[in-house]
C-alpha cells in the first residue's frame, strides 16, 4: 500500500494531498489543465493513484483521479503525459458507493454544465487511500451544496464513512458557496455586481431579489453592455429559504423565465412571483411554468404577477390548471396585459371555481387588459355567485377587458371588496344599472373607477351617483369619473352636492364644463365637509372665461374646504388664474398636496410660488413642471427652500431639461447644476426633518420612494427615464395626480454632465457631500394608474392554512 504524503508544497498548492506515487511531471500536468477552471477559483484538494475495473479485461487501466473544489477529473496514466478522459462537475454525480478499495461513482452528465448531456455513466476504480478520497470528496461537495436537502446525493458505503467536520457558514458565506459552484458548473464566470449586490439584501435582511435592480443587468442600446448571465444566479435559488420574492422585470432575457421555471421544481421558500415586461417570451415560456407549479405541490407560491407578457390563450389555460391544483392560499392574481382571450379567462375563473378553498383567500385580482366579453363575464359571475360573501376579495381591477358587466352582477355578493376599477369598458343603459346596483350593494367599497367608460349624464353619472347615495355603509368613497367628455354636458353643482357626505375624493380630469357650470361646481365642493382630494385638471373650456372669477373661485375652495389636502389644477388655467390663486395661498394651512403642472406661469409664475414657499408651512408636495420655468425661475425656487423646512417633494424635470438643452455655455451649465443640487440638498434635510410627521398628514409608503443618488462631492440627480425600473415602481396608492404632467415623484432632472458627475478642477462644491438615501413622497390620490400597478401587499413569508367552509 503506498503511501500518501502530508500537505506540501507542490505545484498543486499548499492544501492538495498528493499520493508519493504521482511523478513531478504529473503533477504539473495536472496544474496547467486545472487553469481553465481559474476563474472559479479551482483547486484540486486531493489527486489519487487508481485502476480502473475492467470486467472484460484482465487487466485494469491505470488512472488518476484528482478531486477539486467544484470538479472530478480523469486522467490516464500514459509513458509521458496525462490524458483526460472524464471531467465532471460535483452536481453531475449522483451516487458514491464503496466496498473495501472499490470506489463507484454514478455520474449523471447535464446539459448545464461543459458537456452536452448524455447517458448515465458508472465509474469504477480501486484505490488504496479510498477513505482519504471519499472524504475529500465529501467535504467538497458539502461546501457547495450547505443548505441543500439530506437526500439529494446518495452515498452507500460497506465500513463506516466517519464523521465530517461541521460547515456551518454565515448564510451570505453559503449563498456566495452554492453560487460559485453554479457559476462552474454552467461555465458562467462569478460576476462581482451579482454577489456584491445579493451579499447586501442578505445582510440587511432584505427577502425580495429584483433581478432588474443588478447592475448592468439591462442592456443599454446606445453603450451595448453586454447582459449579465443570471442562469447561475437563479439555479442558486433551487433550495434557498433566504428569498421570498423574485422579480424579472424590465428584462431581454428570456431564458431567465425559463430557469425560474426549473428552480420552482425544487423551490419549497419562494411565495411571491413577478414576471413583466420580459422581452422575447412566448406562451411556451409559460406552459412550462404552469405545468412546473402543477407539478410541485410543495411549492409555497402566494403572490402571482405576470404582466405584459404574452400568455394567451395555452399560457393562460395551462396556469388555470395548475391554479386547480393549488393546495394552499393565493393571496394575488395579477395576469395584466397578458393577451388572454375570453376562453382564457374562461378557463381561469373555471379554475376558480372549481378550486373554492384557494379561490376564497384571494385578495387582489387584476385581469386589466385581456378579453372578457360576454363568456368572460358569465364565469367572472359564476364565481362571484359561487363564493358570495365567504369571499376575502378586496381589490378588483378589470380595465380595458371588454367587460359586460350585465352578465356580472353577481358581484354585488362580495361583501370585502374595497377597490372596483373598470375604466375604459364602454357602459351602456343596462351595464350601467348592473354597475348601480353592484355600488348600492357593497358595504365597503372606498375606490370606484369608471374612467373612460363613455359615460353620459343620463342614465350614467346620474344613476351612479344616485347609488353612492343609496348605500349608507359608503362614507369615504373615491370616485373616479375622468375622460367621460358626455357627463358634462348636464353634470351640475346639485349632483356633487348630494354626494358630499358619502365621497372623500372626486377625479373630474377631462370633463369640460361651461365657465358658469365650474363656477356652480367649484361654489358647491367649497361646503364640502368629508372632500379630502379634489382633480380639476382640463375640466374648464378653454378661452372665453374671467380669470378673476376662476381665481377667487379656487381661492375660496381652499379657503372654505378645510377638509381639502389635495388638489390638482394642471393643463387648463393659465398664467393669470394661476398666479392669482397662489397669492391666495401663502397663509393656507390645509393643503398639503398641490399640482398647477402645465399652465406656462413662466419664471413671475416661479417667484410666486417661491413667495408663497416663504411663509406656507402647509405643503409638502408640489408639481411646478411644464410650466417653461427657466434658470431664474429655477433659481427662486432654491430661494424658497432655503428657508422652508417643510416641503418635502418638488417636481421640475421637464423644465430643467429643457433648460438644459437651451444653455449657450458651460457657465449656464454650471450654474444650472449648482442650484439643481442645492435644490435636492435642501429636499434632502426636509425629509431628513420631517419626523415626526405633522399631525393630519398621511403616512408615508417607504415601499414607493423613488432614490435620488447624490454622489460626492456634487449631489447629481438622475432623470426618470434612465432611473431604473426598481426604483421609481410605486403601488396603485401613489398614483399620478395629474394626466398632463404624468405620475408626481421626488425631484428628477437630467444630468447636467454626462461625462462626470465630479465637479470640474477649480469649481467649488454648492453643497457639502451627502449619502445616498431616499427621498419619501405623501401618498397622492390613486388615479390614473397603468392597469398593471397594484396596491401594496406585503409579501407573505409562510404559507397559510385555510380550512374552506360549506358551500
Amino acid at each position: 500500500r503506498p503511501a500518501t504524503s502530508r500537505s506540501q508544497r507542490t505545484t498543486l498548492g499548499m492544501t492538495t494531498h498528493v499520493s508519493a506515487e504521482v511523478s513531478e511531471a504529473e503533477r504539473a500536468c495536472i496544474a496547467e489543465y486545472l487553469l481553465r477552471y481559474a476563474a472559479w477559483g479551482e483547486e484540486p484538494l486531493c489527486v489519487e493513484p487508481v485502476l480502473e475495473r475492467r470486467e472484460k479485461k484482465k487487466k485494469d487501466e491505470p488512472l488518476l483521479l484528482v478531486v477539486g473544489k467544484y470538479r472530478l477529473w480523469v486522467f490516464k496514466r500514459q509513458k509521458k503525459k496525462l490524458k483526460p478522459i472524464y471531467d465532471f462537475h460535483l452536481f453531475e454525480i449522483e451516487n458514491l458507493s464503496t466496498f473495501e478499495d472499490l470506489v463507484t461513482f454514478i455520474v449523471h452528465p447535464r446539459t448545464g454544465s461543459s458537456g452536452d448531456g448524455g447517458a448515465e455513466i458508472s465509474l469504477s476504480v480501486r484505490c488504496f487511500a479510498s477513505a482519504n478520497l471519499v472524504k475529500c470528496f465529501r467535504e467538497s461537495y458539502q461546501k457547495i451544496t450547505c443548505g441543500y436537502p439530506a437526500n439529494i446525493f446518495a452515498i452507500e458505503a460497506s465500513a463506516g464513512l466517519g464523521t465530517l467536520e461541521p460547515y456551518e457558514p454565515g448564510y451570505a458565506s453559503k449563498f456566495l458557496s452554492n453560487y460559485l459552484g453554479q457559476c462552474c458548473f454552467y461555465q458562467i464566470p462569478p460576476n462581482r455586481e451579482i454577489m456584491h449586490h445579493c451579499t447586501n439584501l442578505i445582510n440587511k435582511g432584505v427577502i425580495d431579489l429584483d433581478l432588474s435592480a443588478i447592475p448592468a443587468i439591462d442592456d443599454d442600446e446606445e453603450v451595448k453592455v453586454p447582459q449579465l448571465d443570471f442562469r447561475a444566479l437563479l439555479a442558486t435559488l433551487k433550495y434557498d429559504t433566504n428569498f421570498k420574492s423574485i422579480t424579472i422585470a424590465d428584462l431581454t432575457q428570456p431564458a431567465a423565465v425559463s430557469m425560474l421555471s426549473t428552480v420552482l421544481q425544487t423551490n419549497t421558500a419562494l411565495t411571491k412571483i413577478v414576471i413583466s415586461n420580459v422581452g422575447g417570451l412566448t406562451e411556451s415560456n409559460f406552459v412550462e411554468l404552469a405545468d412546473t407549479l402543477r407539478k410541485n405541490t410543495a411549492h409555497s407560491v402566494q403572490v402571482i404577477m405576470i404582466n405584459q407578457c404574452p400568455l394567451q390563450l395555452k399560457g393562460a389555460s395551462e396556469l388555470a390548471r395548475s391554479v386547480l391544483a393549488f393546495n394552499h392560499v393565493l393571496f394575488e392574481l395579477n395576469l395584466a396585459n397578458c393577451n388572454i382571450p375570453p376562453r382564457g379567462v374562461m378557463a381561469l375563473f373555471q379554475a376558480l371555481v372549481e378550486n373554492p378553498s384557494m379561490s376564497v383567500s384571494l385578495i387582489h385580482l387584476n385581469l386589466s387588459g385581456n378579453k372578457f366579453e360576454q363568456p368572460g363575464s358569465q364565469e367572472l359571475d359564476r364565481w362571484a355567485n359561487t363564493l358570495k360573501a365567504m369571499a376575502k376579495l378586496k381589490y378588483l381591477i378589470l380595465s380595458n377587458t371588454s367587460l359586460v358587466l350585465s352578465y356580472a352582477t353577481s358581484l354585488q355578493y362580495l361583501a370585502n371588496l374595497l377597490e372596483l376599477d373598470i375604466s375604459c369598458n364602454k357602459l351602456p343603459c343596462n351595464d350601467v344599472a348592473a354597475l348601480a346596483t353592484i355600488v348600492e350593494a357593497s358595504p365597503c367599497l372606498t375606490h370606484l373607477s369608471v374612467q373612460g367608460c363613455g359615460l353620459t349624464y343620463e342614465p350614467g353619472v346620474r344613476t351612479l351617483l344616485a347609488a353612492i347615495v343609496k348605500n349608507p355603509k359608503v362614507t369615504a368613497l373615491e370616485v373616479d369619473l375622468s375622460d367621460n367628455p358626455d357627463s358634462g354636458k348636464a353634470l351640475g353643482a346639485r349632483d356633487l352636492a348630494m354626494i358630499d357626505s358619502r365621497v372623500c375624493a372626486v377625479n373630474l380630469t377631462g370633463i369640460h364644463f361651461k365657465e358658469s357650470t365650474w363656477l356652480e361646481i367649484v361654489q358647491a365642493l367649497s361646503k364640502a365637509e368629508h372632500l379630502q382630494k379634489l382633480n380639476l385638471t382640463d375640466t374648464l373650456t378653454r378661452g372665453g372665461f374671467v380669470p378673476g372669477a376662476i381665481a377667487t373661485a379656487l381661492v375660496q375652495l381652499v379657503k372654505l374646504c378645510t377638509s381639502l389636502d389635495t388638489l390638482s389644477l394642471a393643463n387648463c388655467f393659465g398664467k393669470r388664474v394661476t398666479i392669482q390663486f397662489l397669492e391666495g395661498l401663502a397663509a393656507n394651512t390645509t393643503l398639503t398636496s398641490l399640482d398647477i403642472s402645465g399652465n406656462a406661469i413662466g419664471d413671475s409664475g416661479a417667484a410666486t410660488v417661491a413667495h408663497v414657499l416663504h411663509t406656507n408651512t402647509a405643503l409638502r408636495h408640489l408639481n411646478v413642471d411644464n410650466n417653461r420655468t427657466r434658470l431664474n425661475g429655477l433659481q427662486a425656487l432654491c430661494n424658497a427652500l432655503e428657508d422652508n423646512t417643510t416641503l418635502q417633494l418638488l417636481h421640475v424635470p421637464e423644465d430643467a431639461h429643457r433648460e438644459v438643452e437651451a444653455a449657450q455655455s458651460v457657465q449656464q451649465r454650471m450654474r444650472l447644476r449648482e442650484v439643481v443640487d442645492t435644490i435636492v440638498a435642501f429636499l434632502y434635510r426636509n425629509n431628513m426633518q420631517a419626523s415626526p410627521t405633522p399631525a393630519g398628514t398621511p403616512a408615508v409608503d417607504t415601499a414607493t420612494v423613488g432614490i435620488v443618488h447624490m454622489p460626492a462631492p456634487v449631489v447629481s440627480v438622475v432623470p426618470t427615464a434612465a432611473m431604473p425600473t426598481a426604483a421609481v415602481r410605486s403601488t396603485a396608492r401613489n398614483r399620478a395626480l395629474s394626466t398632463g404632467a404624468g405620475s408626481i415623484s421626488a425631484v428628477s432632472m437630467p444630468c447636467l454632465t454626462p461625462q462626470s458627475t465630479h465637479t470640474s478642477p477649480g469649481a467649488s462644491s454648492p453643497v457639502s457631500p451627502l449619502p445616498a438615501r431616499p427621498l419619501s413622497p405623501l401618498p397622492v390620490p390613486a388615479w390614473n394608474t397603468p392597469t398593471n400597478k397594484r396596491r401594496s401587499i406585503p409579501t407573505p413569508t409562510t404559507v397559510t392554512s385555510f380550512t374552506m367552509p360549506t358551500l
